[in-house]
């Protein structure tokens, strides 16, 4: 297994790829999943990656009047941040460590997960900045001294169950980044609902942190209420402290350990059998605390990550639930169109194609004893252009042409009607009434009554016979032919335009509409050669042609779908396209992204990446025992 650093500076990389992408998120970026994940890559994730972490954050939470402040000013020794036995008097993030790590922070942004402000002055002086409710709540007041743990950066939070919202945000806040988290309650705070769901939505994934039952009156019943209360959060604490009321000095008695070895035993991170600042001066598992931390908050991220993802995909899925609508309305027309005629040329060439490689051996023979009579044909049609009036084109696909845009003439109008009966102003179809504003309003804008004849005249204008749908249709007309080959007349209409070709500007000339039973469409069959006339009408008539026109069919009405859409819906259909296809991009790198953090947590040595036990394996110990002395420490 490779070491928390080298996992760290992997992940790093993901990270800032993903803080990235988000950023260039065309849409979604101001969903609250999308600004919690880059608040988590940006204050925590990228910053606790970035290299060596120097630091441990430990923060202290609670709900209002538990004592948080007071054991704050405990554990820093000094008598720093406001406390009072009402309590709310904390209004923003206040912190203390060392003045090397405070220097290291302010020297190196890269690592700080807060905005931080020095705390200059005396005690009434930083006091009096403590109550004054911050209009940034995810900064950080921060008091460095000499003398306090090396490595440790320890926070008092407001209450997180105020009505101040600035106040329940920077306890938020303090929980997105830290690695160890003191969770304060008292024998009034316990069994509180909100309390308990609060915590839950931020202990779930498995962050440390450690319990204090303050204000207790008896051991065992501080101990059975501790222990409901781990069991309504659903997550072992590393450890469980308690602490006696005492209506003057708070902890003027250190919080001592309760039930240690049951503790131990649903927990993996070991801890010692220390008074609390004792504990956390030392902190031998500070390793396993930052992994599981870094664990924790990588679970956050990844659920921000695939709810964005699946809102990207949401997105991407009612665009195209509009497009399928538009289509199904536009099958009608775009197969009526496809249908008025059929290039043969394709159709020929890919006879001719066949033939000269799929023919069987023992056609070899006839395919010689006609070479002398091709070549004949071949010496005739030099002279046969000034017989037949030279060699002058007359205008490509003209009578298709003509086919194609009466078809779609006649077809428009019942298709126009459907689409704005259901995608139009005050339509009751489930698809419109789920489009958003900016949507809603280009379907106003392309399906006004007014636009329905001139976007009709701009879809007749362009419906030219495609290169890459002739291109295509070639492809499928030969995959046709060599599974037909075995036929006796296909062999026969296949030999025969192999073996004298088509002279030119017959591909210019030959069409069959709809009517199976019609001559040659072409503008002048005359010039078309009576072999050639008998080849082709043989093949007309033969059953695979009933392929060959179902294949033109699929590759033409799709086409024609497209122009008539993009005609139709002129400015929501390309908007549209674009959101199907770039939100469905962005989903799937979004969910890409959060395979490989979990590939890269999966790293981990298994002691440091398990995550919390669920609410429903929680066992409570026997009280008698977990109170016997061997169990309870100081």
């Amino acid at each position: 297994m490779r070491n928390l650093m080298e996992m760290a500076l992997s992940l790093h990389r993901i990270f800032r790829q993903l803080d990235q992408k988000l950023e260039r998120l065309r849409s979604g970026a101001d969903s609250p999943e999308a600004v919690h994940a880059r608040e988590l890559l940006q204050r925590d994730l990228l910053p606790r990656t970035a290299g060596e972490d120097p630091y441990l954050v430990v923060g202290i939470v609670g709900p209002s009047n538990s004592g948080k402040s007071a054991l704050f000013n405990y554990l820093s020794g000094e008598t720093l941040s406001p406390s009072h036995p009402e309590g709310g008097l904390t209004r923003c993030l206040f912190g203390i460590t060392s003045t090397q790590l405070f220097e290291r922070l302010r020297n190196e942004p890269t690592l700080q997960r807060f905005p931080m402000t020095h705390a200059e002055g005396n005690e009434e002086t930083i006091g009096a900045d403590i109550v004054e409710t911050s209009s940034q709540p995810n900064n950080l007041l921060a008091l460095a001294r000499q003398d306090f743990t090396k490595g440790l950066l320890l926070i008092d939070t407001p209450d997180f169950d105020s009505v101040v919202i600035e106040n329940r945000s920077a306890s938020e806040s303090l929980l997105t980044v830290a690695d160890l988290v003191i969770v304060v309650v008292t024998r009034h705070s316990y069994q509180n609902r909100e309390v308990v769901h609060f915590l839950q939505n931020w202990l779930d994934n498995g962050r440390p942190w450690i319990l204090l039952y303050n204000e207790g009156h008896s051991p065992k019943v501080d101990f059975q209420n501790a222990t409901k209360f781990i069991q309504d959060l659903g997550s072992y604490p590393v450890a469980v402290y308690r602490a006696d009321h005492n209506a003057g000095i708070p902890f003027e008695v250190p919080p001592t350990l309760m039930g240690s070895e049951w503790i131990a035993e649903q927990s993996e991170i070991p801890w010692p059998h220390q008074s609390l600042s004792e504990s956390l001066s030392e902190i031998p598992s500070r390793n396993q605390l930052k992994s599981r931390a870094l664990t924790a908050s990588s679970a956050l991220l990844r659920d921000d990550i695939e709810a964005l993802a699946a809102n990207l995909a949401a997105k991407a899925a009612f665009a195209g639930e509009v497009l399928d609508l538009a289509r199904i309305h536009s099958q009608d027309a775009s197969q009526k169109v496809a249908n008025a005629a059929l290039p043969l040329a394709p159709l020929l060439e890919a006879f001719i194609s066949t033939a000269k490689s799929e023919l069987p051996k023992h056609l070899e023979g006839w395919r010689r004893a006609l070479a002398l009579i091709r070549i004949a044909h071949q010496r005739l049609r030099l002279t046969l252009p000034r017989f037949l009036g030279g060699n002058k084109k007359l205008p490509i696909q003209a009578k298709a042409q003509e086919a194609i845009r009466a078809t779609l003439q006649r077809s428009w109008p019942e298709f126009w009607n459907r689409l704005a009966h259901d995608l139009d102003r005050g339509s009751s179809h489930p698809v419109r009434e789920s489009a958003s504003v900016f949507i809603a309003e280009q379907l106003d804008f392309d399906l006004v009554k007014k636009r329905r004849d001139s976007a009709l005249q701009e879809a007749t204008d362009s419906l030219n016979l495609d290169a890459k749908v002739i291109s295509d249709f070639k492809v499928r007309c030969t995959e046709i032919l060599k599974s037909s080959l075995q036929d006796s007349t296909v062999q026969k209409v296949a030999v025969g335009l192999h073996l004298i070709g088509l002279r030119e500007g017959f591909d210019n000339l030959c069409f069959m509409t709809t009517n199976r039973e019609e001559s040659l469409a072409a503008p002048n069959p005359s010039r078309c050669e009576p072999l050639q006339i008998q080849l082709i009408r043989q093949l007309l008539s033969h059953p695979v042609m009933e392929k060959v026109q179902d294949a033109w069919v699929s590759l033409q009405s799709s086409w024609t779908s497209a122009i008539l859409l993009q005609k139709a819906l002129q400015k929501s259909s390309p908007n549209l396209q674009q959101v199907q296809i770039r939100e469905s991009e962005a989903a799937a790198e979004l969910r890409a992204a959060s395979a490989s953090i979990g590939a890269g947590l999966a790293t981990l040595s298994p002691p440091f990446s398990s995550p919390a036990n669920p609410a429903s394996k929680l066992v409570s110990p026997e009280i008698p025992a977990a109170l016997s002395p061997s169990n309870s420490t100081s």
